[in-house]
């Protein structure tokens, strides 16, 4: 067990980091570079909760389109009756 802003893993050896309802503990500015450091080239960074999920890519800036896409496929999936 580490912080995790201190992550126990060589540069760009992980896929993934999954975060669930724990990262407003964190140094988000040190957990990002931390991060930045350990994942792999496209290694995903998912910070998930209770609230609606959004994407955020600051490389391309398509965000807000992509949450719009986001938005419509979970409403649509949720307005299914099993």
């Amino acid at each position: 067990m580490s912080p995790a802003e201190s992550i126990p893993a060589p540069d760009k050896s992980i896929q993934l980091i999954a975060v669930s309802q724990a990262a407003h503990w964190f140094d988000l500015q040190k957990f990002y570079k931390e991060g930045s450091r350990v994942l792999v080239p496209y290694g995903v960074m998912a910070i998930f909760g209770y609230e609606f999920p959004a994407l955020r890519i600051p490389e391309d800036g398509t965000s807000t389109a992509k949450n719009a896409l986001l938005k419509k496929a979970l409403d649509d999936v949720s307005s299914i009756v099993i």
